[in-house]
């Protein structure tokens, strides 16, 4: 077993974690549909911008520069979300029969979906700053790096709205569960 240190900036459990989302609830196989939105047609969309490049250079530093802005705020949001999450798994942990499996299971799907849309968004932020500084050296390089950063904004935007749909989901399980609970106010009351 590997120690944890050792781990620091492996973010592959997260990559994992993202991908046991990708499935069809009902028959726990990978959903097609989810694979085509999530990665297809990110995919699609950055070797278009990359083979057709429909902007000029002024206009596409001009998008660069918001693509950076959006992905920014959207990751630091979800960062929060993250951390709500990750309290509410802790509490449903330490109450036994708190909630069923398959809600623990939306929750931590809920988790990695989040947790993927930050590593993606950052990602993507990471790759339009590279590519400002090799736009003079190689605009082919350039074009490449933010052909990729659209690819894994448009990656970001579908794990997001999955993770909102998700949380939409928890928010029903658990209101009910309040309700189940007496007066709605407190569920432990």
């Amino acid at each position: 077993m590997r120690a944890v240190g050792d781990q620091k900036i492996n973010l592959s459990n997260v990559a994992v974690g993202y991908a046991r989302t990708l499935v069809n609830a009902s028959t726990g196989r990978v959903s097609a549909v989810d694979v085509f939105l999530h990665v297809v047609i990110p995919v699609a969309l950055a070797a278009g911008m990359f083979a057709f490049w429909p902007l000029d250079a002024n206009t596409m530093q001009r998008a660069s520069s918001n693509m950076v802005t959006g992905a920014s705020i959207v990751s630091s949001l979800m960062c929060g979300v993250a951390v709500m999450l990750f309290q509410l798994r802790t509490q449903i942990a330490s109450e036994r029969g708190f909630a069923s499996r398959g809600e623990r299971r939306l929750i931590d799907e809920t988790y990695y979906d989040v947790l993927w849309s930050v590593v993606v968004g950052f990602s993507a932020v990471a790759l339009i700053v590279v590519g400002d500084f090799v736009s003079h050296l190689s605009p082919c390089a350039w074009k490449a790096l933010v052909a990729a950063a659209i690819a894994l904004v448009a990656n970001m935007a579908m794990a997001t709205c999955m993770g909102i749909k998700r949380i939409a989901a928890a928010y029903e399980i658990i209101s009910k569960v309040w309700d189940r609970a007496g007066n709605g106010d407190n569920p432990r009351s």
